[in-house]
Formats: structure tokens, C-alpha cells, sequence
């Protein structure tokens, strides 16, 4: 499952959603079946280095979701208080572990955490 990196911005302090449509190595692709699998989300200041932030499914902010009429997409909710005191570049990492224990990097990139112009509520 290769994949080109992804960047985003989002801003502190505010709820952002990220939703990955994953595919298999075919030529052409074919979009892979979640079924049984498992998913998780991290970001860090680098690849490699301490996890800031971690999601997964195993709570309730990383889903497994129907697309294109299968089980093919991970949804990741970023809350608020999952950003708060995050500012400037980071890297993340969405992970999709099938249903044999095989692990998958489907997502990557850099995130733009920008400070927030106007107080949450």
C-alpha cells in the first residue's frame, strides 16, 4: 500500500477530521478491504521521534468506515484538547493493522498547527 505524502494545515484548539480511502498495490489499484483490521493515528515533531499525539481505534476517535460500498476508509476526529499548546510543523502517521497482524503505513505527512485567531468556546 504505497502512498505519496500528504501535508495539511489545521489549527490549534479546533476539531479536524481526515478521512483515508486505502488501496492495495495492484496496477491498477483496488481499494483494500478493512474487515477484522484496526487502525491508529500519530503525530510526533519528527519520524521517529516521541509520539505527541496517538489515536486509534480502540477509542472512539478512529473508525473503520464504508466507502465507495465497502469497508475501505479510516476516519480519524482530531478534538480540540488533541492539538492544544501544538504550534508549527509536525509529522504524522496513519497505520492500518489487517486482520492477520500485518501492519500498513496508508497515510503520512506534515501538519501546520497554527495558533487559533479566535478563542474556542
Amino acid at each position: 500500500m504505497t502512498h505519496a505524502p500528504e501535508n495539511f494545515d489545521l489549527h490549534e484548539d479546533r476539531d479536524f477530521s481526515i478521512l483515508v480511502t486505502v488501496f492495495d498495490d495492484a496496477k491498477p489499484p483496488v481499494l483494500k478491504d478493512l474487515t477484522g483490521g484496526s487502525a491508529s493515528f500519530a503525530i510526533s515533531k519528527s519520524p521517529g521521534s516521541k509520539k505527541l499525539v496517538i489515536l486509534t481505534t480502540a477509542g472512539a476517535q478512529v473508525a473503520l468506515v464504508s466507502t465507495q460500498g465497502g469497508l475501505h476508509g479510516i476516519n480519524i476526529d482530531i478534538l480540540p484538547g488533541d492539538t492544544a499548546g501544538l504550534k508549527g510543523k509536525y509529522y504524522y502517521e496513519v497505520v492500518f493493522v489487517d486482520s492477520t497482524g500485518k501492519d500498513f503505513t496508508v497515510k503520512h505527512g506534515m501538519i501546520d498547527v497554527t495558533q487559533s485567531l479566535i478563542a474556542a468556546t
